[in-house]
This record gives structure tokens, C-alpha cells and sequence, in this order.
């Protein structure tokens, strides 16, 4: 078992005396008065740290635990419940993905009910269930997230060719065109997602195929114009098209402008994008309602600021700038092994799809 920063810090929330020790070994230097000593000494270090590094019913665990979303797990400081690790050895990957995106949902047994209820008529691609259990944490994120059943599965395939570029570029035989080839199929596997969100988003007029989550683009828009990336009357003409989508989707946008990191990021809106937001979005909402949804997102900003250290803020800032930058609707990016194993099933959200 290699023992890597996720698996030491799965230790430490876990088992923080294993975390100690090895800790402790990984920084001893191997002492004796002969070579022979300090060699014996090395190799009774080692054998220490490969037999707690390699414990199988730590190991087991672990692997367990790397199924469960990073966000569950942040949530509970690394120290997964026992009934949310069963359902992630079980692979029952909507329950995860429903307890991940809805924190209030906390008993495993009724998110277990509600998604048998929700999903039950959801038939996962033959193709997708065969490639790997990234790729159905892909689909069935996508699908809990709203997204409609082909395009969710369109997703999952792109990740999935995504993952066969990765493992292509591990070649070390390949020569610098054949690298170059690689990056660009890549970068058009990124086109390819860009435009799948955005049809599932926003729809796709000349194709007749009419917005499935227009409260996402909206949002994701108003944070365009929020950074300088559009000019108004481009996203009065992009919001007036939109908005009549909105008058059957009041609880879905109800839902989605009170997700924290949607909150965070309306907190960060201007006056005058606030104002947009107000006329053109939530403009079917009571008056109250809008003015709970702007207080409250003003002060989960607010919370958030007061609560990092003055390092956190600068790099705040600095992703902020970044953001500003590659004001992009989301996209998958390619991960290596380890962090697509850490990621499962969370992998939809390496992208920004949470926040745009």
C-alpha cells in the first residue's frame, strides 16, 4: 500500500496512533555504529511502516472510503459514518451522490427509500456499467445533479474516453507529435463536455431541444457579467429567453439559489448583478422570498470570510482572479490514478458545476 497524503490522512481522522507512528518511522534516520547496523536498522524500519502501511483490514477500509464523496467526507472530518460506509461498500453510488449534494438528508435508510422512489426507473448504459465505477458515479452524479439521462451518459462517455487518453499519455514511449495529438483530443473531449452542459442547461434552439436546468445558466451567466466577461445587454437578451423556462421550475430554482456554494457566490454578486438577479430570476418568487434568498446568501458569504485565516484569504483571492480568468461553464479535467480513486464518486463536481 503506498502510503500517500489521502491514505495518511485517512489514518489520521481514523486511526491517529497508526498516523503517529507512521509519522514517526517515515522520519527516522536509521542510526549504528557499523554500515551493517544502520542497514539492519533501516530494513526493521521499513518492515514497521510496510506492516502498518499494509494492515488488510485498514487497507479494506480505506478502500471503502475513497468510494464515499469527498464532500460526505469532509463533512464528517474523515470519520465516515458506519452506515454511510456500508452504502459506499455496497456501491449504492445514488445514495451517496443524494446525501453528498442535500446535507440535510442524514439517515441512509430513507435517502435508501427516496432513491429506490426517484431512480428506480433510471436504466444505466450497458456500456458505462462495464467500464468502471468512475464512470457510473459520473452518470448517476450527473443525474442526481438534474441533468437529463443522455446527456448524463454523454458525460460518463467522455470521461471515460478522458480516461483512456490518461492512460495512453503513460506510455513513455511516445514521441512528442504523438503526446501533442493526445492533448489536442483532449481539448476537444473538453469542447465536447463544455457543449453537453450547455445543451442540458441551456438547450439547443436550432435543434428544438428546449432549456432542461435554465436556472444553472442564468446563474452561471449573471457570473459572467458579475466578472466582467459579458456585457449587459448580451445577458438581458440571454436572461428574456430564458426566463419564461423558469415558470415551471420555481422549486428547482428555489432548491439551487440556496445551495451553499450558489449562496457564496450570489454573496459576491455587485449591486447592479444582484438587481438582474432580482428582475429577471427570481422575479416569479414573493418578495420576501427574494429578499430571504439575498440576505441569507449575504451572509454565508460573510460567514465565510470571517472564519478563514489571512492565508486562506489570499488564496481566495487568487482562485477568485483565476475565475475571473477561465469564466468557463464547467468541464472534467484529466486526473491521475490516485486522484480519480480519491474523487469517486464525486468526480462530476472536479469541475465547477456546483457553483456555476
Amino acid at each position: 500500500m503506498d502510503i500517500t497524503d489521502q491514505y495518511m490522512k485517512f489514518l489520521s481522522a481514523n486511526y491517529p496512533d497508526i498516523a503517529g507512528r507512521l509519522d514517526t518511522l517515515r522520519s527516522t534516520t536509521p542510526t549504528g555504529n557499523t554500515p551493517e547496523e544502520i542497514e539492519k536498522a533501516k530494513a526493521q524500519i521499513d518492515e514497521e511502516i510496510k506492516t502498518l502501511a499494509n494492515d488488510p483490514e485498514r487497507v479494506h477500509r480505506y478502500e471503502v472510503w475513497e468510494k464515499v464523496p469527498s464532500v460526505l467526507r469532509d463533512r464528517y472530518d474523515g470519520r465516515v459514518p458506519p452506515e454511510i460506509m456500508e452504502a459506499a461498500e455496497r456501491d449504492e453510488i445514488y445514495v451517496l451522490r443524494e446525501m453528498e449534494y442535500h446535507p440535510e438528508k442524514r439517515n441512509v435508510d430513507e435517502v435508501r427509500a427516496e432513491v429506490e422512489e426517484k431512480y428506480s426507473n433510471i436504466i444505466t448504459p450497458e456500456d458505462i456499467v462495464q467500464a468502471s465505477l468512475i464512470a457510473q458515479g459520473i452518470f448517476s452524479g450527473a443525474i442526481v445533479a438534474g441533468y437529463m439521462e443522455e446527456n448524463a451518459a454523454d458525460l460518463a462517455r467522455s470521461r471515460m474516453q478522458s480516461d483512456d487518453l490518461s492512460a495512453q499519455l503513460e506510455n513513455p514511449n511516445l514521441t512528442d507529435e504523438e503526446k501533442a495529438a493526445i492533448h489536442r483530443q483532449f481539448l476537444a473531449l473538453h469542447q465536447s463536455e463544455y457543449n453537453i452542459i450547455k445543451r442540458d442547461w441551456g438547450g439547443d434552439q436550432a435543434r428544438g431541444i428546449k432549456p432542461h436546468q435554465p436556472e444553472k445558466l442564468l446563474i452561471h451567466m449573471l457570473g459572467k457579467f458579475n466578472a466582467g466577461k459579458m456585457d449587459q445587454k448580451e445577458l438581458v437578451a440571454i436572461m428574456a429567453d430564458l426566463q419564461p423556462h423558469l415558470k415551471d421550475r420555481q422549486s428547482e430554482l428555489l432548491a439551487y439559489v440556496q445551495q451553499g456554494k450558489v449562496q457564496a457566490k450570489i454573496g459576491r454578486f455587485k449591486d447592479k448583478t444582484r438587481d438582474l438577479l432580482a428582475h429577471y430570476v427570481l422575479n416569479e418568487l414573493p418578495d420576501s422570498e427574494q429578499a430571504r434568498i439575498m440576505e441569507s446568501a449575504q451572509r454565508h458569504y460573510a460567514k465565510i470570510r470571517e472564519n478563514l485565516t489571512s492565508d486562506q484569504k489570499a488564496i481566495a483571492v487568487a482562485k477568485n482572479i483565476s475565475a475571473v480568468r477561465d469564466n468557463i461553464l464547467p468541464r472534467q479535467h484529466s486526473l491521475s490514478a490516485q486522484e480519480k480513486r480519491a474523487a469517486m464518486p464525486s468526480a462530476l463536481n472536479q469541475g465547477n458545476e456546483r457553483t456555476a
